[in-house]
């Protein structure tokens, strides 16, 4: 199904996790995962339309609540509506209240870029990465478990989300998302105030996602923690790298 297919074209290594230790649940986080994910990528496309990106967000937000959906906006850049609709027609036969809510505040991150101005404050920032991370978790947590994610899971999910952010640098400021606090001038890592920015803002999630010690349920712990040493990889690796312009 549509739903499977998604979760496994982006995220094959969660694909085969939940088919692992919770395969009762793979239909439900794929359901929600295909869904956030589409509605990423709308907003996202390269040659989007912003007003036409803000009204398909005003949608979906309504659709969450009532279960319905307007024709699309004028210009939009999107799947198919046919994909679409089986995608809302998932999503509502897997949600429960709680699904209801994770999958809400995702939408309000990824409205966030739909609606930000291209410089924002660092309190912003850190914000949207405490929004993504901890709905993200949640989420996992959820339909691994069915219980509510411990509050360091979700602090993971944010420092994660840091590291994301310093990997897809390039790629947002192409979108016109420059995620770098607007004091600190042109976001070019040759700058030493700018590097030092993202070196501290790495390294401190970094060292969280080493060190936390997770409790609770043990497939779900499984899950989190690979996550978190698969990340700090990444940081370690991008950290590296900012570390190298110091010598150029």
């Amino acid at each position: 199904m549509i739903h499977f297919r998604i979760l496994w074209m982006y995220q094959p290594v969660l694909f085969l996790a939940f088919l692992v230790l919770a395969p009762w649940s793979l239909g439900t986080f794929a359901a929600v995962y295909a869904w956030l994910r589409v509605a990423d990528d709308v907003v996202d496309a390269p040659e989007r339309k912003q007003e036409a990106v803000q009204d398909y967000v005003r949608g979906a937000q309504a659709f969450l609540e009532t279960g319905r959906r307007d024709r699309d906006p004028s210009g939009l850049i999107a799947p198919s509506r046919e994909l679409r609709d089986a995608l809302d027609r998932m999503l509502l036969k897997h949600r429960d209240p709680y699904l209801k809510q994770v999958v809400s505040e995702m939408l309000e991150a990824i409205a966030w870029d739909a609606f930000r101005t291209v410089r924002v404050e660092e309190a912003e920032l850190n914000r949207q990465c405490a929004r993504i991370g901890r709905a993200y978790v949640r989420g996992l947590w959820y339909c691994i478990t069915g219980e509510k994610a411990p509050i360091l899971a979700e602090e993971l999910g944010a420092a994660a989300t840091v590291i994301h952010q310093l990997r897809d640098r390039e790629e947002d400021e192409a979108l016109g998302y420059v995620n770098l606090p607007a004091a600190l001038g042109e976001p070019d890592l040759r700058r030493p105030a700018v590097r030092d920015w993202w070196l501290h803002r790495t390294d401190t999630a970094i060292h969280l996602l080493e060190t936390s010690m997770l409790q609770g349920s043990w497939r779900a712990r499984i899950l989190i923690q690979a996550l978190c040493r698969r990340y700090a990889r990444k940081g370690r690796r991008l950290s590296a790298a900012l570390r190298d312009l110091e010598t150029v």
